[in-house]
C-alpha cells in the first residue's frame, strides 16, 4: 500500500470509530449499528444526495481496488467533470464563492490594475473571474491573473474553460514547495494572491505561507480558501486523490485542518499581518470553511521622509492653525518621518513667501489655506502669487479642504480638485494631491491630523491617490443607465460607430412612459420614429430606411405608436402567454382604467373572457364602464382591500381563474386569495419584488401558478417571443379588433415635470407621450437650445440681455420678465463660458476671475434667485470634463467645472432642490472648439488627452434627460476614449489616473513586444548606457525628434534639431507635452520657459541630459 494510503487508511479508521459515540454526523451511531439491508439502502440513498453523495458513492464501492493499488481514482473520477463539480457545486462552496468575490471586487476597485496570481487549480477561479469582469462587461478589473497549478493537464483544461478571460489569464506549472525563482516567480511581483486549501496542498504550511509572502509586493494581500471543520466526504475524496495528504493530531482527534487561531499564528509567523478578516461560509455553528484576508505590511523604513521636508502653508483668510493641533499632527506622523526629536514642522503664510520660491525648494507643501474659508472662489493678487509660487516651486503639495467632496457642504470649496487636476497635466514630475477633511467633526480634530499624517506617508512614499477625502467607508462610484436617457449617453464606449448586421438605426419621434410601480422617475422602454440606417441581415428581414417603427398603417400617427408596444406586450404576454386565458374564463385586471389596465380589457374582450375590473375613483369607472361596457357590478376599488369579498361575492365563492395584479402589499394578499383553484395570478408590479417582500403560500395548495411580467428581461432574453406578441397585436389593431389605449395626452418636453408629478398622483387615465425633439444643427449652443426648446413645446423662450455673474444685474433681468407679464419660470439652463488658456506659471488674475465669475459666480447666483422648493422644475449647469479629468492650461476652468459639479450635489443633497451638472466632453461642430480661431490645434491637442468628442445632438439629449431626471446631480456626456492612442503612453494624461485605467483597452501582445512598447524604460537605460555627455545628448535628441514627428505626423528625418523649438512648430500647449515626455522616459524635470527659449532642439537634448539621474558620467 502506498505510504498516503496508509496514511488514509488510519484516517478511515479514527472516522469510524467516532460513528457509534454519534460525533461524527447526527444519527451517525445508527450507521455503525445498521444491518447489511439497511446499510445498503443508506448507500443507495446517499448516491442520489447530490454531487457530493454521488462522488462519494463512485469511490466508495471501488475502495478496496483503489487502495490495492488496481484502480486509480483518476480514471474513476474522469467522466463528467465530477471532480469540478465537487469543488465547485455544493452550496457551501458557492455561498464562500459570493464572499470571496466580494472581497476580491472591493480590492480590485482600490487597484484597477492589480496582478493576481491564484496558486492550485482551486474552486475560486470562476468566483474570482466573474468577480473582475470579462472586456464585454466594462472589465476586467486588473492588469493580468496569472493561473497556476502543479498539473499541466489542469492548466489545459482551464484555459479551455476561462476562454472568455483569455486577454487577461496566463498560465503556468507552479509547485509552491520547489524553489520558486526556478520556476520563473519573482518577488514582490503580484499585488492579490489567491489560495486554495493550502493546508492540504503543501507539504509545510509555515513555509509555503513565507514564500507567497515574499511573492507579495508591500501592501499586497493574501486570499484563503481553507477548510476549518472535518467534512468527511471532502476528506474522503482528497485523501484518496492528493499524495501530499495527510492527517495532523490537534485535540486527541486526526484532522487535516488548522483551526482559526492556527492560521493567525502561521500567517503573523510568515510575515503577514495575521488573519485580518475571517468570513465563515455561514452564520450558523455548523461552518466548515473559512475565507481568510491577510496583508503584506507597508515597508515604511525605506520610505521614511525627514520631517523637515514638509512645511505648512497657510492663508491670510484662515489664520495659523493652533499650536496643540500642529503638536498632535507631529505626532501622528511620528511612525512615518526621521529625526522628530530635532525638527519642528515649519509654518508659512501663502502671501508672505509668495516672492522666495526658495522656501518651497525640495519641500512637500501642506496647504491649510481653504481648510474653513475659500481662497480659489474669490481670488485676489496676492493670494495668486503664493499660490502661483507655491505649486510651480514645492516637490510635492496637498492641499487640504473641509466640505467641498463626497455630500459638498462647501461646495465653494471644491474649486481646489479640479485646479489641482489640470496642474498634474502641467508638471507630470510632482506629487499634487487633494484631501477633503470631514467636515461634520471640529476644524482641527485629531482624526483629521490622522488622516493628513496617513496620506503624508502614503501618497508621498509612493503609494497612493491624488485625492482623497477623509469620512467613512469608500463608496464605490458606479454606472447606472437611465430609463429615458440614450445609448449614447450612458454607454457611449460600447458604441462602435457601425451598425451591426441585424440591427436598424432609428430616430425616434416620440416616447411613451410610465411611472415604473414603486418609483418616483419616469421609465420608458418603447418609442416610435423613422428607420434612418437598415443593417445587412435586418433588409433580408424587410426593413427599409423610410419605414415606420413600430410598423403602422398612415391612419396612425407615431405619437399613437409610441404608446403600443410596453401596455399592450404586458397585457398579452400576462394572459396570452402566461395565462393561456379562454373564453369559459374569468379575469380580474387591477387599475384598469391604466394604459396596461385598458389592453388587458380589449384582450380578454377579444378572447370572450368575463372581466372583473378594479379603479382608483368615480372617472376611471366611468371610463371603464363607458369605453368598454364593463357592467357596474364588475367593477370595483383598488384603493383598499374591499374588491376581495366584492369580487367573491360576484363570483359566487369561486374566485377568478386569472389576476392581473400591479397592486402591492396587503392589496396583493388579498388579490391571490381570489384565484380560483387551479388559476393564474399574473405580477405585473414591481415593488414586492424589490422589496424582497413575503408571498404566504396556503393559496398554491390550490394549484394555483405565480408569474412575474417583467418587459426588460423579455427584451433581453425572450426577444423572439416578444416579436411574436407583438406582431399579434399588430395584427388585432390593423383588423380593428383592438385600438390604442385612451386618452393618449401628447406632452411635449416643457410639460415633462408637470405630467411626471400627475403621473405620480396615481390618478393618471390613460397613456403619456412626450414628442421627440427634432435633430438640427443650428451653430451656437445657447441658440440650439432656445429654439429646441421652443419645438419642445416652450412657448416663451427670450433672449434678455444681463451679466449673470452680477447678482443685481441678474435680478433686474428676473424681475422685468414679471413686469412684463410672461409667465412664471419653471427652470433653468446655465451655460456661460469663458476659457482663457494659461499656464500657471503665466496665468493672469484677470484670466482667473473671468472664467470663475461667468461659471461659478453665475450659477451661484442663478441658485440664490430660485433657492426654495418648488421655484423652478429643472436646475441645469453644462461643465465640463475638465472638471473630472483636468486639462494643462485650463486650470481656471477645471477648478470651475469641479465647483459647478459641487454645486449641484449640494442643491440635491443639501437642500433638496433640483440640479443637474453635465459634464461636456469636446464638441464637434459648433461652440467654441468649432469657432476659435485655433480650433484644429486645440481639438487634435484635446484628442490627444483622450477626450471624446460628441456632436450638438448630443449635448441636446444630455439637456432633455436632465429635464427629465431633475434630481441627479451629475453625469457625463462623451466620457473618454478608451482605445489605443499616446494618452495611454506612460506620460500620456489617462495612464496617471487610476479612476479611469480601468477603462484602458488591453492589447494582446507578447512579452518582447510590451517591453518595446516601454519607453520609459529603454531610454532611461540607453541613457545610462551612454559613457559620454555627447553620446547620451544624440540619443536624447532621436528621442525627442521621434516624438515630435509622432505628434506633427511627419517622418522623423524631418524634424531638424539644429532649429529651435518654436522653429519646428512647438507652442506651447505641444511644450507641456514635450516636458512631461522628458519627466516620464529620462527622466528629467524641464520648465516650459526652458523648452521655448531653448536655442535649438540638440541643446534641450543636452539640457536633459544634464538633468537625468540616470546619466552616469561626469558632466562637463
Amino acid at each position: 500500500m502506498q505510504p498516503h494510503f496508509a496514511n488514509f487508511y488510519s484516517w478511515m479508521n479514527a472516522t469510524v470509530q467516532r460513528a457509534p459515540s454519534g460525533k461524527l454526523y447526527a444519527g451517525s451511531a445508527k450507521w455503525v449499528s445498521a444491518l447489511d439491508s439497511g446499510r445498503k439502502r443508506h448507500i443507495s440513498q446517499i448516491s442520489q444526495h447530490g454531487v457530493a453523495g454521488e462522488i462519494c458513492h463512485r469511490l466508495g464501492i471501488q475502495l478496496v481496488s483503489i487502495l490495492r493499488g488496481q484502480t486509480t481514482p483518476g480514471e474513476i473520477l474522469s467522466k463528467d467533470d465530477i471532480l469540478s463539480r465537487f469543488y465547485g457545486e455544493t452550496p457551501k462552496v458557492k455561498r464562500i464563492g459570493l464572499q470571496f468575490s466580494g472581497i476580491l471586487r472591493h480590492l480590485t476597485h482600490k487597484n484597477p490594475r492589480a496582478r493576481i496570481l491564484e496558486i492550485g487549480a482551486g474552486s475560486m477561479t470562476t468566483f474570482a473571474l466573474e468577480a473582475l469582469g470579462t472586456t464585454d462587461s466594462g472589465g476586467p478589473h486588473a492588469s493580468s491573473y496569472h493561473y497556476t497549478d502543479i498539473s499541466r493537464a489542469s492548466l489545459e483544461t482551464a484555459r479551455e474553460t476561462f476562454f472568455s478571460w483569455g486577454d487577461l489569464l496566463s498560465f503556468d506549472e507552479l509547485d509552491i514547495d520547489r524553489d520558486l525563482p526556478a520556476q520563473g516567480f519573482a518577488d514582490c511581483t503580484y499585488d492579490i494572491v489567491i489560495a486554495s486549501r493550502m493546508a492540504r496542498n503543501t507539504k509545510f504550511l509555515p513555509r509555503s505561507l513565507g514564500k507567497i509572502r515574499r511573492l507579495l509586493k508591500p501592501s499586497g494581500t493574501l486570499l484563503l480558501m481553507e477548510d476549518v471543520k472535518g467534512q468527511v466526504d471532502v476528506e474522503f475524496v482528497h485523501g484518496l486523490l492528493s499524495d501530499r495528504w495527510s492527517p495532523e493530531v490537534h485535540d486527541g482527534q486526526e484532522t487535516t485542518k488548522a483551526d482559526k487561531s492556527l492560521w493567525n499564528h502561521h500567517l503573523k509567523s510568515a510575515g503577514f499581518t495575521g488573519a485580518d478578516l475571517e468570513l465563515p461560509d455561514c452564520d450558523s455553528g455548523a461552518w466548515t470553511s473559512l475565507t481568510i484576508m491577510s496583508s503584506v505590511p507597508k515597508h515604511y523604513s525605506s520610505q521614511k521622509i525627514p520631517v523637515d521636508k514638509f512645511i505648512i502653508v497657510t492663508g491670510q483668510k484662515g489664520g495659523r492653525p493652533p499650536a496643540a493641533w500642529l503638536k498632535c499632527l507631529q505626532n501622528s506622523v511620528s511612525n512615518f518621518t526621521e529625526n522628530l526629536e530635532r525638527n519642528e514642522l515649519v509654518v508659512q503664510n501663502l502671501e508672505s513667501v509668495a516672492a522666495n520660491p526658495e522656501v518651497y525648494a525640495d519641500k512637500i507643501a501642506i496647504f491649510f489655506g481653504e481648510v474653513d474659508d475659500p481662497i480659489l472662489y474669490d481670488l485676489d493678487s496676492a493670494s495668486l502669487e503664493g499660490i502661483r509660487t507655491m505649486s510651480t516651486s514645492c516637490q510635492g503639495l496637498l492641499w487640504v479642504t473641509r466640505g467641498g467632496a463626497v455630500d459638498c457642504e462647501r461646495p465653494e470649496l471644491s474649486l481646489a480638485p479640479g485646479f489641482i487636476r489640470s496642474l498634474r497635466n502641467e508638471y507630470v514630475g510632482r506629487k499634487l494631491l487633494t484631501i477633503d477633511l470631514d467636515p461634520k467633526g471640529p476644524q482641527w480634530s485629531e482624526a483629521g491630523a490622522s488622516a493628513i499624517a496617513q496620506v503624508r506617508c502614503d501618497a508621498f512614499g509612493n503609494i497612493g491617490n491624488d485625492q482623497i477625502a477623509e469620512r467613512g467607508p469608500v463608496e464605490p462610484l458606479s454606472l447606472k443607465p437611465d430609463y429615458l436617457a440614450s445609448g449614447d449617453d450612458e454607454f457611449a464606449l460600447a458604441n462602435s460607430g457601425a451598425l451591426s448586421p441585424s440591427s436598424i438605426e432609428l430616430k425616434p419621434r416620440a416616447f411613451g412612459a410610465s411611472l415604473r410601480n414603486g418609483e418616483h422617475s419616469l421609465a420608458s422602454l418603447e418609442c416610435a420614429g423613422i428607420i434612418t440606417q437598415v443593417g445587412g441581415d435586418a433588409a433580408s428581414r424587410g426593413f427599409a430606411v423610410g419605414d415606420h417603427v413600430l410598423c403602422v398603417s398612415n391612419e396612425m400617427i407615431l405619437q399613437e405608436a409610441a404608446s403600443i408596444p410596453v401596455a399592450f406586450l404586458t397585457a398579452y404576454f400576462s394572459l396570452v402567454e402566461m395565462a393561456r386565458l379562454q373564453s369559459s374564463q374569468s379575469v380580474l385586471i387591477h387599475e384598469a382604467a391604466g394604459d396596461v389596465g385598458q389592453e388587458a380589457i380589449m384582450i380578454a374582450q377579444h378572447l370572450g373572457a368575463e372581466i372583473f375590473a378594479t379603479v382608483d375613483g368615480p372617472s376611471e369607472r366611468g371610463l371603464v364602464m363607458l369605453k368598454y361596457g364593463i357592467p357596474a357590478d364588475h367593477i370595483f376599488s383598488c384603493g383598499n382591500t374591499s374588491f376581495g369579498p366584492a369580487t367573491r361575492s360576484a363570483t359566487n365563492g369561486c374566485g377568478v381563474d386569472v389576476v392581473l395584479n400591479s397592486l402591492p402589499g396587503q392589496l396583493l394578499h388579498e388579490s391571490i386569495n381570489l384565484v380560483a383553484p387551479l388559476g393564474h395570478f399574473i405580477e405585473t408590479g414591481r415593488r414586492d419584488s424589490e422589496e424582497n417582500s413575503h408571498l404566504e403560500m396556503r393559496p398554491f395548495s390550490h394549484g394555483i401558478s405565480f408569474a412575474a411580467v417583467d418587459n426588460p428581461s423579455l427584451l433581453e432574453h425572450r426577444r423572439p417571443q416578444v416579436h411574436r406578441c407583438l406582431s399579434e397585436v399588430m395584427r388585432l389593431i390593423e383588423t380593428k379588433a383592438m385600438t390604442p389605449v385612451h386618452p393618449i395626452d401628447m406632452h411635449s418636453l416643457g410639460e415633462i415635470a408637470n405630467t411626471s408629478r400627475l403621473l405620480q398622483s396615481e390618478r393618471y387615465l390613460g397613456k403619456a407621450v412626450f414628442s421627440w425633439w427634432p435633430r438640427t444643427v443650428r451653430g451656437a449652443l445657447a441658440a440650439a437650445f432656445a429654439n429646441e426648446l421652443r419645438e419642445a413645446g416652450c412657448h416663451r423662450v427670450l433672449p434678455i440681455s444681463c451679466d449673470v455673474a452680477n447678482e443685481d444685474d441678474l435680478a433686474r433681468a428676473i424681475n422685468a420678465c414679471a413686469h412684463q407679464g410672461l409667465p412664471t419660470i419653471r427652470g433653468v439652463i446655465h451655460a456661460a463660458f469663458v476659457l482663457r488658456d494659461a499656464f500657471v506659471e503665466k496665468m493672469k488674475l484677470d484670466d482667473w476671475k473671468t472664467t470663475i465669475q461667468s461659471k461659478v459666480a453665475g450659477a451661484w447666483n442663478l441658485h440664490n434667485q430660485f433657492n426654495l422648493p418648488g421655484d423652478v422644475d429643472f436646475f441645469v449647469l453644462f461643465s465640463s470634463i475638465n472638471g473630472i479629468l483636468g486639462y494643462a492650461s485650463q486650470s481656471a476652468y477645471s477648478a470651475a467645472g469641479a465647483c459647478d459639479d459641487a454645486l449641484a450635489h449640494w442643491r440635491v443633497k443639501q437642500c433638496g432642490l433640483p440640479a443637474v451638472s453635465i459634464d461636456l466632453s469636446v464638441v464637434n461642430a459648433v461652440g467654441y472648439v468649432a469657432e476659435a480661431s485655433s480650433s484644429e490645434t486645440l481639438r487634435r491637442s484635446l484628442l490627444k488627452a483622450g477626450r471624446r468628442v460628441i456632436d450638438e445632438d448630443h449635448v441636446l439629449s444630455s439637456l432633455e434627460s436632465a429635464i427629465m431626471t431633475p434630481y441627479d446631480p451629475q453625469f457625463i456626456v462623451g466620457d473618454i476614449n478608451s482605445g489605443p492612442g499616446s494618452h495611454w503612453d506612460v506620460d500620456g494624461d489617462l495612464s496617471r489616473d487610476m479612476r479611469v485605467l480601468p477603462l484602458k483597452y488591453r492589447p494582446t501582445v507578447s512579452t518582447g513586444q510590451e517591453q518595446e512598447q516601454n519607453g520609459s524604460e529603454s531610454l532611461a537605460s540607453q541613457i545610462a548606457a551612454c559613457v559620454s555627455r555627447d553620446e547620451a545628448t544624440r540619443v536624447e535628441g532621436t528621442a525627442i525628434a521621434e516624438m515630435l514627428a509622432d505628434m506633427f505626423l511627419v517622418p522623423v528625418e524631418d524634424v531638424d534639431l539644429s532649429q529651435s523649438p518654436s522653429q519646428q512648430g512647438v507652442d506651447s500647449l505641444v511644450a507641456v507635452e514635450v516636458r512631461n515626455m522628458l519627466f516620464s522616459h529620462a527622466p528629467a524635470e524641464v520648465s516650459i520657459f526652458n523648452i521655448m527659449q531653448s536655442p535649438s532642439l540638440s541643446l534641450l537634448a543636452a539640457d536633459v541630459v544634464d538633468r537625468s539621474p540616470h546619466a552616469k558620467f561626469a558632466v562637463t
